[in-house]
């Protein structure tokens, strides 16, 4: 399950840095608040 949802995440943030680089930032942040 674990390495699933990092998959998942990692898919997300590389479509998300291509559709907008500069919420790269927030996904960022959002992405450490959800690993806690």
């Amino acid at each position: 399950m674990n390495r699933y949802v990092q998959c998942r995440m990692a898919i997300v943030a590389l479509v998300t840095m291509a559709a907008q680089p500069t919420r790269m930032t927030r996904m960022t942040l959002g992405e450490r608040e959800v690993a806690r």
